[in-house]
């Protein structure tokens, strides 16, 4: 069963692995980062154990990928947050106004902007379940991140043959054509891999692009390639 979700997500930085101060941002949603916000509704609803949850969401959900629509472009912008992060590191308050300057610092955070972003779920079991907790997501990345859903509906596969437009992993597209960005993040399960984004960089923004493979599906907007190893 494929879930095609409508998210609204006017400000996205999800900090890529190869970063620490200058917290560059993903131009996509990894697959662990979707898988970990649903997790964490599960937990709210109460459907399963906070300590067992993204156990239990990774056996329930195969693929959690974002893809593109060609109407639609990323951009991307740094951002400079001032934070008092000694706050909950010393558990205590500044005693008088000189000392606030010692519980404060600053980072450089990039952000992503986009009017809408899709994702595409392929689920093995308990679809209303999880469509219950989609609808609870509040924020997928940083704590700024902040997303709403906007539309949740249940689509099925059919053949196509068009070129990819959703993220996948590198190892299907060896030698592909097409306009792509290969990018290394955490997939559903957590573990670390290469995947080809459908984007490419012009200037201050990440413009559409495709991954022509042959044997594609079609699921509502979202074009995969067939088999399970995407």
């Amino acid at each position: 069963m494929y879930l095609i979700i409508t998210i609204r997500a006017p400000l996205i930085s999800i900090k890529r692995l190869d970063v620490y101060q200058v917290a560059l941002t993903y131009p996509f949603l990894p697959p662990s980062s979707i898988i970990g916000s649903i997790a964490f509704s599960m937990s709210v609803l109460g459907l399963c154990e906070p300590a067992n949850c993204l156990t239990y969401i990774r056996n329930l959900i195969t693929h959690a990928r974002e893809f593109f629509i060609k109407d639609y472009r990323v951009t991307f912008s740094p951002f400079i947050l001032k934070r008092f992060r000694k706050v909950l590191e010393e558990k205590r308050l500044p005693k008088n106004p000189d000392e606030i300057t010692k519980f404060s610092d600053a980072l450089v955070r990039e952000y992503t902007y986009s009017q809408r972003r899709f994702i595409i779920l392929n689920i093995k079991d308990k679809v209303d379940i999880i469509k219950e907790a989609i609808f609870l997501i509040e924020r997928i990345g940083d704590t700024e991140s902040l997303i709403s859903i906007e539309d949740v509906r249940e689509e099925d596969a059919e053949e196509c043959n068009k070129s990819i437009n959703t993220v996948m992993h590198a190892s299907r597209v060896s030698n592909a054509k097409g306009k792509y960005t290969l990018i290394k993040a955490y997939d559903e399960k957590g573990r670390l891999e290469n995947f080809a984004v459908p984007l490419y960089l012009i200037g201050d923004y990440y413009e559409v692009g495709e991954i022509e493979c042959s044997n594609s599906l079609c699921v509502g907007d979202a074009v995969i390639p067939r088999g399970d190893d995407w």
